[in-house]
């Protein structure tokens, strides 16, 4: 559960600026901002929770399960792959939104 509350919540500015670009037509800007956000997290705020852990003496190893390393890799290539083209529908979108929510329904069930 807090795997898809932190997803959702941590970020919430970026999604409201993506939102309303894409709004307007900016979809390139919106698409920026959507994948940046995330790079983000990965590239900057996961290393300084391991240092800050590693300075005040806690431990925070970084073991992940099979489920979440196929869930990382298949979220990278999807977003790899539909982002690709340049271009973009509704059909693209429902299967962003259905693989989030089988992450989702995988996070709550495998324990």
């Amino acid at each position: 559960m807090g795997a898809i509350v932190i997803g959702i919540v941590g970020n919430v500015p970026e999604k409201i600026t993506s939102m309303m670009m894409a709004r307007k037509g900016k979809l390139d800007l919106a698409l920026g901002i959507a994948v940046s956000s995330a790079s983000q997290i990965a590239l900057f705020v996961l290393p300084v929770i391991i240092v800050a852990a590693m300075v005040m003496g806690v431990s925070f190893p970084l073991i992940f399960t099979p489920f979440e390393l196929i869930t990382m890799f298949a979220s990278i290539f999807l977003v790899y792959f539909i982002t690709n083209g340049g271009r973009g529908n509704w059909f693209q979108g429902v299967i962003l939104v259905g693989f989030f929510i089988a992450i989702a329904l995988g996070f709550y069930f495998i324990k």
